[in-house]
């Protein structure tokens, strides 16, 4: 028995190394251990812990709950079951998480910690919940008690990655998987590292003997390591099924996660209905599909070794702007990732000059793993383009961006003068366009943009907020809507148009910023993206700048900033317009999410002054002479909150001249005992130093001026 168990470790051993070899490129997927993992323990000995009563025991007490919805006593019953459940099973590292768009719903999750790679998981997930009229044995309990049977036998188990347990709320919920969805966005936003996703739905329906069914994504590498221990553990046939909406794996598929769904071959007849019950299960097929599942979770988890990498680090940031035939330095930190080592001495700088050939330049190596690269002096209203790297002991080279696909880009000016300035939070006369995709459908306005505060549910791919907190932003509708299809609030079948009011670009050369957001539900139809246009004849012709898809975002969906300069596209002129349009047709299938903000159209100048180097010339710098690059003036009284309060309490009335007179007095008095109107700056009132500005700073400000002339206290920083 003992060689037939260590015959069997060795198939999956062999196995996992020829999918590491098709996967050598890839940063996912099961690899050859090393020896700094744990060591593997028999396969036979693990899964033999799951437990056909315990099964039977975790389904039947789900049943009894009844429905298990998150606003009825069913749905409270199984929350106080599962918390009961982990704690039984030992898991201190237990909470639970309110969902962001619908708070009444929440995931359960227990962490098994990690020994060698605690921040690399392995997520084993099932939903808890139930439509309505039904007690949800088979749909979805079955994969609950598979989850729990797996969580109990892993407990004790030293593990080199960590074990995520994740019990889905809102799965049947409109069908929107919003459970799932809200995991998979808030680990996107962590940066979680996860290895791959396993899913168990339905899992124990009688008619089945040795088929299953398994759901994957575009990686189908941990279905087939399934499929291969399945076969060579328990003797089953799995059929690999492709990919599916419909599980709660699917978030994770779009995110860019390796998944498996495990369900039943024969599907249960009564799901759905109260029929759904356990007396129609079978316990042991439902053993066996959870003993397979440990399987590929356990060595598909133990036999991962992150891949080795060296990153980049810039800790005083990245020039966009830089001044005319000025060098300047750039710092670069090589960063150290998973076993990753640079070789010393290999940092290099590449560098290209509005479009010209590449030069490449040695880094200089100021401190171990500490280099310092220079850009040259340029004329102004050039660019520049660059580009660093570094040599791994065994890697080869890594890039921050990788040339010539990507740069980072530089323009050099001796300063920015904003020409035209939009955050939306007042109406600038944009105008909207909208027109149907596809003639065989209704002539809607669904989906167009509109100014306004985004809304949370708005759908598991919008945008929760605006990009620069100012408040509102123009999204393609805002409703929270959730149609029948699982579209969200967003854009189907429909081209919108966004387009800007006209803008004098004449006088000088100009960049265009704007941040925006895409999000597109199916990103392989790449008929779905964001257009961005620029018009010098008032709208008459129109010259595309840039495609965005899904792929130009990355799989996350968020705000991003972007910017491009008018004159590498269209002669400027002083009848500029921008415009963005958001592509959704039927053709393509799903919908999209899309938003823009903080539009500004900057001149860059050769000419002006920028005392405090902040990229904004001093004749339009409301606070000249203190870095502000965000122009932050919260009061709108022309005065930058960066100039609210500069060296000495006192200018209560804001004087530009920064003196403290008898006007301020008279403010002072005014705010406290008149008109009570708010302080422009209420730092420049507090004279006294105290908590608060009262007669205390009135009493030190009369002191000041008339009597013993004792200078104010200095500004709080």
């Amino acid at each position: 028995m003992y060689a037939m168990c260590r015959l069997r470790m060795i198939m999956a051993v062999l196995f996992l190394l020829n999918v590491s070899s098709a996967l050598a490129d890839s940063a996912v997927g099961p690899t050859a251990g090393s020896s700094g993992q744990t060591d593997l323990i028999d396969l036979d000995s693990l899964i033999a812990g799951i437990n056909a009563d315990s099964l039977q025991s975790c389904v039947e007490a789900l049943q009894d709950c009844g429905e298990r919805l998150a606003w009825w006593h069913g749905g409270a019953c199984a929350r106080e079951w599962i918390v009961e459940r982990f704690t039984q099973y030992g898991y201190d590292s237990l909470y639970f998480d309110p969902l962001q768009s619908f708070d009444v719903f929440r995931n359960y999750i227990a962490v098994k910690p990690g020994t060698v790679y605690p921040g690399q998981q392995v997520i084993i997930g099932a939903h808890y919940d139930t439509e309505y009229y039904t007690y949800g044995a088979d749909d979805n309990a079955s994969g609950v008690a598979g989850v729990m049977e797996m969580a109990r036998v892993l407990r004790d188990v030293e593990t080199a990655v960590s074990y995520v347990f994740v019990l889905f709320d809102a799965k049947e919920f409109q069908h929107a998987l919003y459970g799932s969805r809200d995991y998979a966005e808030k680990a996107g936003d962590r940066g979680d590292s996860i290895i791959f996703v396993l899913n168990m739905d339905m899992i124990g329906y009688k008619a089945n003997e040795t088929l299953a069914s398994l759901f994957h994504g575009a990686d189908q590498s941990y279905a087939d390591l399934w499929s291969d221990l399945a076969d060579s553990l328990l003797g089953f046939q799995p059929v690999l099924q492709g990919n599916s909406m419909h599980f709660d794996t699917y978030p994770f598929d779009q995110e860019g996660w390796p998944t498996v769904s495990v369900m039943e071959y024969d599907i249960m007849p009564y799901v759905g209905t109260f029929s759904d019950s356990s007396i129609y299960l079978d316990f042991e097929y439902m053993k066996k599909l959870a003993q397979a599942s440990l399987a590929t979770a356990y060595v598909g988890g133990e036999m991962y070794e992150p891949p080795q990498s060296i990153g980049f680090e810039f800790p005083n940031g990245l020039p966009e702007f830089v001044e005319p035939g000025v060098e300047t330095i750039v710092d670069v930190i090589a960063v150290h990732g998973w076993g990753g080592v640079p070789v010393p001495g290999s940092g290099m700088l590449y560098y290209a000059v509005d479009g010209g050939e590449t030069t490449s330049v040695a880094m200089t190596e100021v401190s171990v793993d500490h280099y310092q690269a220079v850009l040259p002096g340029l004329d102004c209203l050039s660019r520049i383009r660059y580009s660093f790297s570094l040599e791994g002991e065994s890697l080869g080279v890594y890039y921050s961006p990788e040339p010539p696909a990507e740069w980072y880009l530089a323009d050099v000016a001796a300063g920015k003068i904003p020409r035209f300035v939009d955050d939306f939070e007042a109406d600038q006369a944009w105008s909207i366009m909208g027109q149907v995709a596809d003639t065989g459908y209704p002539n809607s306005s669904w989906g167009d943009w509109e100014r306004t505060i985004p809304v949370s549910n708005g759908g598991p791919l919008a945008p929760a907020s605006d990009y620069d907190g100012s408040g509102q932003c123009y999204v393609t509708l805002n409703t929270g809507f959730i149609d029948w299809f699982q579209a969200s609030s967003g854009l189907y079948n429909r081209i919108v148009r966004l387009t800007s009011p006209v803008f004098d670009a004449g006088n000088g050369d100009m960049v265009v910023e704007y941040a925006c957001w895409f999000a597109n539900s199916e990103a392989t139809n790449y008929l779905n993206e964001l257009h961005v246009l620029v018009s010098n004849d008032n709208g008459v012709g129109w010259t595309t700048v840039v495609e965005i898809s899904s792929d130009d975002l990355g799989p996350q969906a968020s705000w991003v900033r972007r910017a491009f300069r008018i004159s590498d596209y269209v002669i400027p002129t002083d009848r500029m317009r921008v415009r963005f349009e958001a592509r959704a047709p039927m053709i393509a299938g799903g919908y999209v999410e899309a938003g823009i903000d903080a539009v500004k159209v900057i001149e860059l100048s050769c000419t002006a002054a920028d005392s405090d180097g902040d990229g904004i010339v001093d004749e339009v710098d409301n606070c000249p002479y203190v870095y502000n690059p965000g122009q932050g003036d919260a009061d709108q009284d022309g005065i930058g909150d960066a100039c609210c309060c500069v060296g000495l309490t006192g200018n209560v009335d804001g004087d530009p001249n920064d003196v403290c007179d008898v006007g301020d007095l008279t403010r002072l008095i005014d705010f406290l005992f008149i008109s009570y109107q708010p302080l422009g700056c209420a730092a420049e009132a507090n004279v006294d130093g105290e908590a608060s500005v009262d007669v205390g700073d009135l009493t030190k400000l009369i002191d000041y001026l008339f009597i013993s002339y004792t200078d104010p206290e200095v500004c709080a920083e």
